[in-house]
């Protein structure tokens, strides 16, 4: 998020963070680089309310919305489809450690025309991971391979110029 605001303009980043215990360390890097994207936390899904959320407090980043861990939070839970309407994004980045099937599952591209992402075989196995490229490639999305690499995607798909 700090390097897409330093490079196309902070008010154009839309960045949903989970875990609450990032916040801080997010705003921090953003402050450090003098950016300010819209940070919200919040977990995206196909409805409103709340979503309970497992905090991991020997390790940040092994937070998750797996269920994992003795400790949880209520963070709000956003429709995914209904911000994509909202902010009309052109390009979606992820790394939600394995979350990324349930955003698949779901999603209504609409805007977007462009889809980077971490992808967790080992989290998430190979039928789900073989349904994200499908519903990528349904989508008239292609991987660009001289981008990606191990585990990290990028697809795009042709945008007709109005």
């Amino acid at each position: 998020a700090t390097y897409c605001a330093k490079t196309i303009g902070a008010e154009r980043i839309f960045t949903y963070e989970a875990n609450v215990d990032n916040i801080p360390f997010i705003q921090a890097v953003f402050s450090k680089n003098n950016v300010t994207p819209i940070l919200t936390n919040a977990y995206l899904s196909g409805q409103i309310g709340e979503f309970l959320f497992s905090i991991n407090k020997n390790n940040r980043l092994g937070s998750s919305a797996l269920l994992n861990s003795s400790q949880t939070v209520k963070i709000p839970m956003l429709d995914l489809n209904q911000e994509i309407a909202r902010i009309k994004p052109t390009f979606l980045i992820m790394d939600i450690e394995g979350g990324e099937f349930d955003i698949f599952k779901i999603i209504e591209f609409q805007t977007i025309h462009k889809v980077q992402f971490e992808l967790h075989p080992a989290i998430l196995g190979e039928e789900k991971c073989n349904f994200i490229f499908d519903v990528l490639a349904q989508s008239g999305f292609v991987l660009d391979a001289a981008v990606s690499e191990g585990v990290n995607y990028y697809f795009y798909k042709e945008v007709e110029e109005s």
